[in-house]
């Protein structure tokens, strides 16, 4: 078997048995580990592929190379605010009966995410040292953890930790630090792969979990994979840490989403039915607080958009989104018991309203929207159709309650957090349409819809550092936008027209101070 061919096999085996996925412009990378793990065994192609297929020592030892161990303490400050101000609190209220607390840092590296940890309890919780404490941590490489068990670590893994904790808990020798002996014991280390993940010791759930800077290097699959076995460990209302530039969108429902301290994180729901929990994200969906406005108090021209930011009025304004729309499946895997020409009658609905959409007949097309869609697999599109409409019409109180339904039922939907903060904008309450463009944003960092809102919101807010960031965050994402959401969510003006608009205000806040 010819290399280039066996690579692709190589990559699938990769995927399947660890998690990960290599791009395309990691192939290079890829290809120079292969080439070296064979010339190391004297395989050929095909016979590592058997020798793969038995031998978990191999595989264990290419964990070791394709993984990439980066971490250090206190790594991600506003996590660990938010681990220590909120996460560790409600546990220990949670657990007060038990007087248990279990953490767990799953992809743990060497060690220095659990040890952090520790570190926060000894200095922030000195009541913990009467609990039942535990502190694990796993990883698939093997060389790692037994760095890990070692606690001695380079200044560059200390490089953030400040100079009063690393002469309380290390020692230094020569260029190495070495951990305290007590706050090294408080923490054990194992190797699992999450891939054939399964600890029968572990009993117990976790109170608190990171796993952080994990998800990116996996397949969609495998990060799915991965999530079930993280949620299984994870005690109901307990918390979970992922990486700065990964969510659960499209991964997990298991979780709430929670928003402090500028940080996202996410705490584990009773059932994946129920709302959320509520003890980190603030609370988003309270009713609009004075009267609403009249048709007349709304601007409509398009020189109103360039001038506000009050963008609800234009949204949905392209006929050509009606085309993007219709090439959507109509029909869920819940629907599977309907019969065919069931089917082709909701298409057809569709299609109709659609088209209502493209005429700006709202109130026509609210009429063939069913009143009540909860047992479809598409409703979340219907809901935000819904809401869009009565956005169009004025009503946007109603609108907002059809996006905390569409909420309930998806909560880390980027469109409807975008929705939720135009909502909130003509509401008058704008620290709340920040928060939803910034959950929007966290959800999808692609999104340039809420980024260019946010930007608007920093500018009324005179806060002209953030505005020039978001304004020129937005020209690059529009670069890239799918033509699809930018129909969708664009509010009838093209690519061309967002990009000027948002090189004029770079312009003019050239000289704000």
């Amino acid at each position: 078997m010819e290399l280039h061919s066996f690579l692709f096999q190589f990559k699938a085996m990769i995927d399947q048995k660890l998690g990960m996925a290599f791009e395309e412009n990691r192939t290079d990378q890829l290809l120079e580990i292969l080439q070296s793990r064979l010339d190391e065994v004297k395989l050929q192609p095909l016979a590592y592929t058997k020798l793969l297929e038995n031998s978990p020592d191999e595989w264990a030892h290419l964990a070791t190379r394709l993984s990439v161990p980066e971490t250090y303490f206190f790594r991600h400050p506003d996590q660990w605010q938010a681990f220590t101000e909120v996460a560790l609190p409600a546990r220990i209220e949670a657990q007060r009966m038990t007087r248990r607390l279990r953490i767990l840092s799953a992809g743990c590296a060497s060690g220095e995410e659990a040890f952090t940890a520790a570190i926060v309890l000894r200095e922030r919780f000195p009541e913990l040292a009467q609990w039942d404490v535990k502190i694990h941590g796993f990883d698939i490489n093997g060389a790692m953890l037994q760095k890990a068990a070692s606690g001695t670590y380079t200044p560059w893994s200390l490089r953030v930790t400040s100079p009063s904790l690393k002469q309380k808990y290390f020692t230094q020798s020569g260029s190495r630090f070495q951990l305290q002996e007590d706050i090294r014991a408080a923490a054990s280390f194992s190797a699992a792969n999450l891939m054939d993940f399964y600890q029968p010791a572990w009993d117990e759930k976790f109170d608190i979990v990171f796993f952080r800077n994990v998800l990116i290097y996996f397949s969609p699959v495998a990060a799915a994979r991965a999530m079930e076995q993280i949620a299984r460990v994870t005690a109901f209302g307990g918390f979970l840490f992922v990486g700065p530039a990964e969510n659960l969108r499209g991964i997990s429902q298991d979780y709430a989403l929670c928003h402090t301290h500028e940080s996202f994180y996410y705490q584990r729901r009773n059932k994946v039915s129920e709302q959320p929990a509520g003890t980190g994200l603030p609370p988003v969906w309270p009713e609009l607080a004075g009267p609403e406005q009249t048709a007349s108090d709304i601007p409509l021209s398009p020189a109103s958009f360039f001038e506000s930011t009050l963008w609800y009025n234009d949204i949905l304004r392209s006929s050509q989104r009606v085309q993007t729309l219709t090439t959507k499946s109509t029909v869920g895997d819940e629907n599977v018991g309907h019969d065919v020409r069931s089917q082709s009658k909701f298409a057809e609905v569709q299609r109709q309203i659609l088209q209502l959409l493209a005429e700006d007949k709202f109130q026509e097309a609210l009429a063939l929207l069913p009143e009540d869609a909860s047992g479809r697999a598409d409703d979340k599109d219907a809901l935000l159709v819904r809401a869009i409409l009565l956005m169009n019409t004025r009503r946007m109180a109603e609108a907002q309650q059809i996006c905390q339904l569409l909420l309930a039922k998806d909560e880390m939907n980027a469109g409807a957090h975008y929705l939720m903060a135009m909502c909130f904008e003509q509401g008058g309450d704008l620290k709340r349409a920040t928060e939803h463009d910034e959950i929007a944003t966290y959800l999808d960092p692609t999104f340039a819809m809420p980024y260019l809102h946010r930007a608007f919101l920093a500018k009324r807010a005179k806060n002209w550092l953030s505005a020039r960031r978001l304004f020129d965050r937005a020209l690059v994402l529009l670069n890239y936008e799918e033509a699809s959401r930018l129909l969708l969510f664009g509010g009838g003006f093209h690519r061309v027209m967002l990009q000027d608009l948002c090189q004029r205000e770079l312009k003019s806040l050239e000289t704000a101070v």
